[in-house]
């Protein structure tokens, strides 16, 4: 909507006529955008400029079919409507050669108003009108490309794009020029980016392979794989390895070396000669050795007789025989390799049920009489093909047990015969469900042997109340199936312990049963409503109880059954804390209904995070129980009360604390008594241990009324942790309390000092003097006792610690790589309540005297003070110099320590005084200086570095020698003829022992007084001479280019003589004297004819006009403009004289103020664009060459009077109806209106 007055027409309204010719109408409104308000309002038509368009058209919608003369009425049609040009459309292009189409519309003859195109005739449309338009070039802008594929998909990747300024000379032949970045106006966009900030998945990351782990033939090579993060600022993170969802790279491969030595290899085994049962398998071994291509190469078998030879024979297993044939899907399916998905799951049975099923893999605790039903989920293997076996034998169906074509077993009920190992067969792929059952007293019955399942003893009898003292059955010692019962008790101890725990028997469970039977009709709702929610089965993933035992075992033998006892029973609460939460929906009693009702039981599933803690989650699931009746009471699992935080209590003759606080006791504590709150219902007991075992009652220790503990003049036997435990037949709750004897910190000091500057790593207790190496990593450990924990603090005398001095968790100061600063006495001070207490360690730290190749900088600096000064470095093993005499020698000494090592000097192991010696020393004695060295100065020099850490000595050999120049002959002659031929001298630059040696050693050496002779002098002979060739002898196409060839001759006076072609026949062919060359192709402009002068407006009577410039061969081919840069341009654009050019801008009189006060008070006028001589309104674009006057502007801008309340615009009414009177801007524009709103 525009913010000045403008004509806003609506939509057509339907032909008025359903058939044959009739109206249509619509509404043209003139409204104006109120800014204040960005609210539309409707204006009087006088206040828009231009033309108010057409409201009503003429309309045809087919001849109706009730009329008579259908042809003569669309006769009529076409004569009463033509089709006429009405103008051109907009320029299709802004710039560089557009195309305007001529506008045919259907006009009525009489009214010559436009109308519906489908009253004139289609066969007498016109032809379509072309013409060209804006033939200027673009204006130069920035032509960016697509940009490129990120680098990375994640993390930080690039992309890049092509950017360059042109601009477009020619649409129709898109033809654009490339200019310089300068040209084009504003900022280049960028041509780089960043893409893909974001965190990649975790991958693998591979390191470099190792080296082969063999010498010979293939070997093995190994890398590191780790599973890393590349985070979005492009750091690396690693992560736990199943965070990497692909399958880990291969951390082995094989790898190759030299030729092994020879060996028997075997061949493959042959198929198994049975297909069924047991068989044997063949193979053949050849004498071979493997190559270090990792190619094997066979041998004679006299090759191998010192090597002993690998079996021939083995026996082997296809398949059972007890199954029907095989088919051949199901070789195949038996080739792939089948896959058992077993789970590797403890499963409890806490309470009758008439069925449960189970997956292979795991482990089962049932009650007797259970009906059970174990799967064997199996992928690439039929079903129908899966075999059971029972402790190591084959299992077939019985009355007791069925194996069902579906590849699961049922157990009917089950009995003592029914325990044992049931092994999943499929194909090669096994695995094993271990069944017990629990019998009285918490007991385990363990299966019959093979005899009592032939019907000797109570094989095939259930466990009964009346059997409960009886020995029980077990394996026979001499069974060879023992294996399967024996591997599989490594849980026994902990489930008969939550059993123990818990309360939960056989025992239990019958009394219950019996007690129900007996009572059926009058149970007591607590006992139904406990009942209702006792957990069916515990499941508890094995690797948890692994864990557990695993940490059983790390105990002492005098802590593990107490470390058993608190670590058992915390499980057993974590399932209990759970529960309650589990069972939310609780039974109520309801007098209406009284059939099946379903209860809902928690299935407790314990695991592990990814933090490796314990994690418990819970499956509910509904089994159908009779109606029972419920109180109006909810169950509620026990739950200890905690009042307070677990802060420490301590300082109080009579103490009492809640249970769950640490309590300290002190010599002026008179009682100390801790309460244990517990609610739920039913009402839980309370129970008290001391270190996991039984708390011992006396007239000190004693319980009182509300159940809390109290125990009189504790003293240190009252140490301990104290174990409330809340128990109900819902479940149980427990809190525990440590209970100990405040003490005054004491430090464990060391008593010995401590000097090692060999180790990097040095750990030591505070206390003593530590002389330590520099660089090394220096750990102080401040041990304290003390009760309450004693805090700690460390400081060092007169000198902040340094930004290399950490504080560790355990109290202990850790400096890493330590340096000079760090030297010094270092406090370490405790403090608790009941007192404080301070060590110190002074810490000295030495660097013994090593060597360093740095300090051959030095020696450089040192070296380009001088002229042909040679510089050499000692060494440990010793450094060896070869010198000629009159040499400048500088020998440095490059060690260095903490403290800085006093150097000494010794010239053939005695030492040198300076400035008595054959040197002088330099640099803090770190440089020997020998100037101007003689024969009799060469030797052993060392430098000897000694501090308090050690000593160190470095060596050099310097050697003299003699070196002269001695002629060796002379070298090949210069030329082979002519008069120019030399024989130089040829020298050698020997050692005073005769070896020759390189011809710098002889630099300044006076040379023999050899000339050199002449040689070679003879007439040369003939041959062919050429010159330079000419220029081409055309700028451009195709030209010629010529050089001079003649034969000539060097005499052996030095003369050049010019012979005729015939004496250099024997010198080859005669070169050729000119040859073709090509320029590039000849170019020029060329220019098509001036466009009419219809173009964009300049001036008075100004217009332009374009014609078309290419460049062009000469043979009519397009060519690049840069080809035709040798001659000027011509101009593609002139101005012109054009009549429709003869315009001006013409102003209508300003509309009337819209308000007499105020700043927001506006007027308008008509401006348009009329010729001169007509003044006849044409498009605005003629005039676009003079600035146009301005068609709106703002009036009576002045303020108005605040006593005079009126409106001061027009519009004060359509305020007050959009209730925009609350605002004050409206408000005070239209005082009167919004008056008394």
């Amino acid at each position: 909507m525009p913010s000045v007055p403008r004509f806003i027409p609506g939509p057509w309204s339907l032909c008025s006529a359903t058939c044959g010719a009739g109206t249509q109408i619509r509404k043209v409104k003139c409204q104006v955008l109120l800014s204040f308000s960005q609210s539309v309002e409707d204006l009087p038509d006088d206040e828009c400029e231009g033309t108010k368009p057409q409201t009503e058209q003429g309309c045809y919608s087919g001849p109706c079919n009730s009329e008579m003369g259908d042809y003569d009425r669309a006769e009529n049609l076409n004569e009463l409507h033509a089709w006429e040009y009405k103008g051109f459309t907009e320029c299709s292009e802004s710039c560089a050669g557009g195309v305007q189409e001529a506008i045919v519309v259907c006009l009525n003859k009489q009214t010559r108003e436009r109308t519906d195109e489908s009253l004139c005739s289609l066969q007498a449309r016109p032809p379509q009108l072309v013409k060209v338009c804006k033939l200027t070039p673009c204006p130069p802008r920035w032509e960016i490309g697509k940009w490129s594929a990120c680098s990375s998909s994640c993390g930080v990747g690039l992309q890049t794009r092509d950017v360059f300024c042109m601009n477009l000379l020619s649409h129709e032949t898109n033809e654009t020029a490339t200019l310089e970045d300068k040209n084009c106006p504003w900022s280049k966009p960028g041509n780089v980016q960043a893409c893909n900030h974001i965190n990649c998945p975790p991958d693998w990351h591979s390191e470099e392979w190792q080296q082969c782990s063999q010498s010979c033939g293939r070997g093995v090579q190994i890398r590191w794989i780790s599973c890393k993060q590349r985070m979005a600022d492009g750091s690396f993170r690693y992560q736990p390895e199943e965070f990497c969802l692909t399958p880990k790279p291969d951390s082995r491969q094989l790898c190759v070396s030299i030729d092994c030595p020879t060996q028997w290899l075997p061949s493959k085994w042959s198929q198994c000669s049975s297909t069924c049962g047991e068989g044997t398998q063949r193979r053949d071994v050849v004498c071979k050795k493997m190559g270090h291509g990792g190619i094997s190469i066979t041998l004679n078998a006299s090759d191998c007789s010192s090597l002993s030879r690998p079996p021939l024979l083995q026996p082997c297993f296809a398949m059972p025989c007890a199954t029907p044939g095989v088919t051949r899907n199901e070789k195949k399916l038996y080739q792939q390799g089948p896959r058992i998905l077993g789970l590797r799951k403890i499963y409890v049975q806490l309470r009758k049920e008439r069925k449960l099923q189970f997956n292979i893999g795991g482990q089962a605790y049932l009650l007797p009489k259970t009906a059970v039903l174990l799967r064997c989920p199996v992928r690439r293997f039929r079903k129908s093909m899966i075999m059971w076996e029972k402790d190591g034998k084959h299992l077939s169906s019985s009355p007791h047990v069925t194996i069902t074509h579906f590849g699961y077993i049922k157990i009917n009920q089950l009995k003592a015969i029914n325990v044992g190992t049931y092994t999943c067969v499929a194909g090669p792929a096994r695995d094993n469900f271990v069944i017990k059952i629990i019998g009285f007293n918490n007991k385990l019955a363990e299966s019959s042997s093979s005899r009592q399942e032939e019907g000797i003893g109570i094989a095939n009898e259930a466990l009964s109340s009346k059997d409960k003292h009886a020995p029980g059955v077990r394996w026979n010692k001499t069974d060879k199936s023992r294996f399967f019962i024996y591997p599989n008790a490594q849980y026994d101890g902990i489930i008969l312990k939550i059993l123990e725990l818990k309360g939960w028997s056989q025992e239990n469970l019958d009394s219950r049963e019996s007690h129900e039977s007996r009572e059926k009709d009058a149970a007591s709702v607590e006992d139904a409503s406990a009942e209702s929610i006792v957990p069916q089965t515990f499941v508890i993933d094995q690797e948890r109880l692994d864990e557990i035992i695993r940490a059983i075992s790390r105990q002492s033998d005098d802590l593990k059954d107490i470390y058993a006892t608190h670590v058992i029973s915390q499980l057993i609460a974590e399932i209990s804390k759970v529960q309650p939460d589990a069972n939310k929906s609780k039974l109520k009693f309801s007098e209406k209904s009284k059939s099946t009702s379903s209860v809902e039981s928690s299935f407790h599933k314990l695991t592990t995070d990814d933090h490796r803690l314990p994690k418990l989650s819970s499956v509910k699931l509904t089994s159908s129980k009779e109606s029972i009746h419920t109180s109006t009471d909810l169950l509620k699992a026990p739950i200890i009360r905690q009042k307070t935080n677990g802060k420490v209590l301590v300082s109080s003759t009579e103490l009492i604390a809640e249970i769950g606080r640490t309590v300290l006791l002190t010599s002026w504590t008179r009682s100390l008594t801790l309460k244990c709150e517990a609610e739920g219902n039913p009402k839980p007991l309370i129970s008290w241990t001391k270190n996991g075992q039984s708390l011992k009652y006396s007239k000190r220790i004693k319980i009182l009324p509300d159940k809390a503990l109290k125990i009189y003049d504790p003293n240190e036997s009252d140490v301990g942790v104290y174990n409330c435990t809340a128990t109900s037949p819902i479940g149980l709750d427990s809190r525990s309390t440590n209970v100990a004897v405040t003490e005054k910190p004491i430090i464990r000091m060391s008593k010995h000092d401590l000097v090692n500057i060999n180790s990097t790593s040095v750990s030591v207790d505070v206390g003593s003097v530590v002389i330590a190496r520099l660089g090394a990593n220096i750990t102080i450990k401040c041990q304290v006792n003390g009760v309450p924990k004693p805090s700690v603090t460390w400081t060092k005398e007169q000198a902040p610690l340094g930004s290399n001095v950490q504080f560790l968790q355990d109290g202990s100061l850790s400096i890493i790589k330590a340096a000079p600063v760090n030297q010094g006495l270092y406090s370490c001070s405790v403090l608790n309540a009941q007192g404080q207490a301070t060590a110190a360690t002074n810490l000295i730290l030495h660097d013994p005297p090593r060597a360093f190749p740095e300090f051959k900088n030095l020696m450089l600096k040192l070296a380009v003070t001088g002229y042909d000064i040679h510089t050499v470095l000692a060494s440990r093993p010793g450094t060896k110099e070869l010198l000629s005499t009159g040499s400048n020698v500088l020998i440095g000494c490059p060690v260095k320590g903490f403290p800085k090592p006093g150097i000494s000097w010794l010239h053939n192991g005695k030492p040198i005084s300076m400035g008595l010696g054959p040197g002088q020393a330099l640099a803090l004695q770190q440089i020997l200086q020998i100037p101007n060295i003689t024969k009799g100065l060469q030797g052993d020099y060392s430098c000897r570095a000694q501090n308090e850490a050690g000593t160190l000595t470095l060596k050099v050999t310097v050697e003299i020698a003699e070196y002269e120049w001695l002629f060796g002959g002379f070298l090949p002659c210069s030329a082979p003829c002519g008069n120019k031929g030399l024989k130089f001298p040829k020298l050698k630059c020997l050692r005073d022992n005769g070896t020759e040696v390189d011809k710098y050693y002889c630099k300044g050496k006076t040379h023999p007084d050899i000339q050199p002779i002449e040689c070679n002098v003879r007439d040369c002979p003939p041959r062919w001479t050429v010159t330079s060739w000419s220029p081409c002898s055309q700028l451009c196409g195709r030209g010629i280019r010529k050089r001079l060839v003649s034969c000539q001759k060097v005499t052996a006076g030095g003369m050049l003589i010019d012979l005729s072609p015939g004496f250099c026949a024997q010198s080859g062919k005669k070169p050729v004297d000119s040859q073709t060359c090509e320029k590039q192709l000849c170019s020029q402009w060329v220019t098509s004819i001036w466009s009419q002068c219809n173009g964009l407006c300049v001036g008075m009577r100004l217009g332009t006009q374009h014609r078309h410039v290419v460049c062009q061969a000469q043979n009519g081919t397009r060519l690049p403009s840069p080809q035709c840069s040798g001659s000027t341009r011509p101009i593609s654009t002139r101005n012109c004289t054009s009549d429709v050019c003869t315009v001006q801008w013409q102003s209508s009189s300003w509309t009337p103020c819209t308000s007499s006060c105020g700043n927001h008070g506006f007027q308008s006028r008509r401006v348009k664009c009329v010729h001169r001589r007509t003044n006849r309104q044409t498009r605005e674009q003629f005039c676009w060459w003079k600035q146009r006057p301005v068609n709106w502007q703002r009036c009576n801008i002045m303020p108005c009077e605040k006593l005079d309340c009126r409106d001061t615009t027009r519009y004060c009414e359509m305020v007050k109806q959009l209730r925009l009177c609350v605002l004050p801007q409206y408000k005070l524009r239209c005082c009167e209106s919004c008056n008394g709103i």
